[in-house]
């Protein structure tokens, strides 16, 4: 269990457990299950959230999840910079960018601002997880005026804030409501040439427009399928005359509009093919009036003419059975049958690695999900997603046919703020990480709330950075929380029992704990992505073994995440940069 990324093939594998205890043993690799052929030469995205462009070269600058990709305007790769974590530099949630003034390269991580030469060398960043100034519940939409100073919109927080060029706070405004100058789930911001502030307040299905100090001066829009209606217009982007383009995110399509909202043109629909999307996530322009637009659910970019006319498209290729772009996380039936979730997709394969099925892209799916992030099976194997650009839980028949779903966003019981893991207990009941409220919350199988636990911060109850959730054979539940690095044990109503792992590269130490699985016998598995190893503890936290180096030959990981385990023990590895999932089985004795 837990969530997405990408790179190369995978062959034939032995890696060695040392034991601490007096019997060694042995977990040898026994077979790859798929891989993406051409990763090292070809464009590939994960989930990519953020696009911008360097007007001064047209060079398209792609976020995507711990990464910015940079590209040439034909689309071929220039160079990255960034991997997953929590430090200068680094990436958990990249998403939204944009250029200053003097050519530095600003981009949105959660709830900081991270401040980037246009080369990708670290500069310096701001911001905390919070309510108050200079504070995020998570970030959305960044713009800069003629005056290098830096906005952004807080979709948790339901505001605009205003910074310079250096992170200092100068002004906020906002507030969750339908009024003017309030916002629902405010997700892009730009600003024209005279200085005025133009939001897409998404959840009110409007555009509103304000001075630069926060003053309303107009809105327009409202729920609909027709011109100038929207339905969750989720981003925006401004063109050299001036006009505006709006993403109309669950309408499929581009709207475009002059700056006092007179609309011009649309276009796009629900789909695969050149001038269809899925899930857009990011649109910019270059130079020349070209559009380019972003997409999480097709994970590419395609590029426009001023007026809609496509030009041409780069990213992931399609309808691709057997192979992975970025496996995240595993899991398995009843029927000892494996589930993949790679990107947007599920595919499902028997334990020998034989391709059986694969859903997810286009079609029913599509009208209820976002980006997916977790999967778990219930005895009667229907399939429970985390869906944390929804945020909602969505159930799903053995045949991935959608059955329900429930949660929306916000703080409240039932509501979601990335919900990025999930978990089933033997009573059927599912425990979802909500990541960003910092909590557990228990839930029927039906929906129906139960209890939560969880409060930010460190120490025991308190959380920082929840990544994965695991059940033991008693039904204790366990916590990985990747930025106290540690796991944190509770039993099935939120009472804590204990917690282990300190910051390190030692026996029983993390730096960047992510995934989490226990066996029949109790013991706890748990995958440690800057490590690259996988490590394995009795229930009480005491230290076994661990196995895994970097790298990309057998038993090496590049990204190690989601772990499973089958009916026979086998321990199955999603390993996310390296394309592929890896079997180990342990030694008979």
């Amino acid at each position: 269990m837990f969530t997405n990324k990408i790179a190369v093939l995978l062959y034939t594998a032995i890696a060695l457990f040392v034991h601490t205890f007096t019997t060694a043993q042995e977990y040898s690799f026994e077979r790859k299950i798929s891989g993406y052929k051409n990763s090292s030469i070809a464009p590939v995205f994960i989930s990519p959230l953020g696009i911008t462009i360097d007007t001064s070269n047209n060079h398209v600058y792609v976020a995507d999840i711990d990464r910015v990709q940079i590209f040439n305007d034909k689309g071929e790769l220039i160079s990255k910079f960034g991997r997953y974590g929590f430090g200068d530099g680094q990436f958990t949630d990249a998403s939204r960018m944009i250029f200053g003034k003097l050519g530095f390269l600003y981009v949105l991580d959660g709830h900081r601002i991270q401040k980037f030469t246009k080369e990708g060398k670290y500069v310096m960043q701001w911001g905390t997880f919070g309510t108050g100034d200079g504070q995020f519940a998570y970030l959305t939409g960044i713009a800069i005026d003629s005056m290098n100073n830096v906005y952004v919109t807080d979709r948790g927080n339901h505001s605009v804030q205003k910074f310079s060029s250096s992170g200092k706070f100068l002004k906020k405004w906002g507030g969750l409501g339908v009024g003017t100058g309030e916002f629902n789930e405010p997700e892009d911001i730009v600003i024209d040439k005279q200085g005025y502030v133009y939001i897409a307040d998404a959840n009110n299905n409007r555009i509103q427009k304000f001075t630069g100090n926060g003053e309303f001066v107009a809105s327009w829009g409202g729920y609909g399928v027709d011109k100038g209606k929207f339905n969750y217009p989720s981003g925006l982007t401004l063109d050299q005359k001036g006009d505006i383009y709006v993403v109309d995110f669950n309408n499929a399509r581009i709207q475009k509009f002059s700056h006092d909202g007179v609309f011009k043109a649309k276009w796009g629909k629900l789909g695969i093919a050149e001038n269809q999307f899925n899930a857009i996530t990011g649109i910019t322009v270059d130079s020349l009036n070209n559009i380019y637009t972003l997409e999480a659910g097709n994970q590419r970019v395609q590029k426009f003419t001023e007026t809609g006319h496509f030009i041409m498209l780069w990213g992931n290729p399609t309808d691709a059975n057997d192979q992975f772009y970025f496996p995240s996380n595993i899991a398995f039936d009843g029927s000892n049958n494996l589930y993949v979730m790679d990107n947007n997709y599920i595919q499902k394969f028997n334990t020998q690695g034989d391709f059986i099925a694969k859903w997810g892209d286009i079609g029913e799916w599509n009208s209820q999900y976002g980006i997916l992030s977790d999967l778990s099976i219930d005895k009667n194997n229907n399939i429970f997603i985390a869906d944390n650009q929804k945020h909602c839980i969505m159930k799903f028949s053995a045949d991935g046919k959608f059955v329900t779903k429930w949660g929306n966003f916000g703080a409240g019981q039932g509501q979601f703020n990335d919900p990025m893991a999930l978990v089933i207990d033997t009573e059927e009941n599912i425990y979802v990480v909500d990541r960003d409220n910092h909590r557990i919350q228990k839930f029927k199988n039906t929906g129906e709330f139960i209890l939560q636990w969880g409060k930010p911060g460190a120490g025991s109850g308190h959380f920082a950075w929840i990544t994965d959730i695991a059940i033991d054979p008693s039904g204790n539940v366990y916590v990985v929380d990747a930025k106290n690095h540690c796991v944190q044990k509770y039993s099935n109503t939120g009472t804590y029992i204990m917690q282990w792992g300190i910051y390190g590269s030692g026996d029983g130490e993390f730096l960047n704990p992510l995934g989490i699985t226990i066996d029949k016998d109790g013991f706890v598995y748990v995958s440690d992505i800057e490590r690259n190893c996988i490590q394995k503890f009795t229930n009480a936290g005491q230290y076994v073994t661990k196995w895994g180096t970097p790298g990309i030959s057998e038993g090496e990981f590049q990204t190690p995440r989601g772990l499973a385990i089958d009916n026979l023990g086998n321990v199955y590895v999603a390993d996310s940069d390296n394309n592929r999932i890896q079997k180990f089985n342990p030694a008979k004795k």
